[in-house]
């Protein structure tokens, strides 16, 4: 998913942000080209000619970086609610009943439900949407769950 940026200085060009993936981080692109990072800055050419520095502040659990253009701060999305956190990390209960298997499955819903919360739909069909990935990781870790406990508790029989 590429988001437009929206800066004065990059008026005549199209500079955007390439939300980070499963297992890629986000990505910074002028006029479709992605820039190099150099020490954590990106520089990019604006409209004038010169050299425009860019960071890019990763936020914790987050696909959608915050920037920093020249010393100014862009938010390309609204931050997520405290609620919508709570909502999306409820997954993370399984951290605490299914060790590994839990952990994994738990961060991975996580993550899946903050690209949900994410994504353009409505209200009704994010959370919806956010919920069933929810029920299902339960569902998924309870059925693993009994079938190890029949493949190793059948060997010792």
């Amino acid at each position: 998913m590429d988001i437009a940026v929206e800066h004065s200085a990059f008026l005549k060009q199209r500079l955007s942000v390439r939300a980070s993936g499963w297992f890629s981080g986000p990505r910074l692109l002028l006029n479709g080209a992605p820039l190099t990072k150099k020490r954590g800055v990106y520089l990019a050419r604006a409209d004038n000619g010169g050299d425009v520095p860019i960071r890019l502040k990763i936020v914790l659990g987050d696909p959608i970086p915050v920037l920093t253009i020249g010393g100014e701060t862009v938010r390309l999305v609204r931050p997520l609610t405290w609620y919508e956190y709570v909502w999306a990390a409820i997954p993370l209960v399984l951290l605490f009943v299914g060790g590994a298997l839990g952990a994994f499955v738990g961060t991975v819903t996580t993550y899946a439900n903050v690209r949900i919360l994410r994504a353009p739909r409505g209200s009704a069909a994010r959370y919806g949407f956010s919920g069933l990935a929810t029920v299902g990781a339960f569902i998924i870790f309870f059925a693993v769950v009994v079938v190890l406990q029949s493949v190793i508790g059948g060997r010792g029989r």
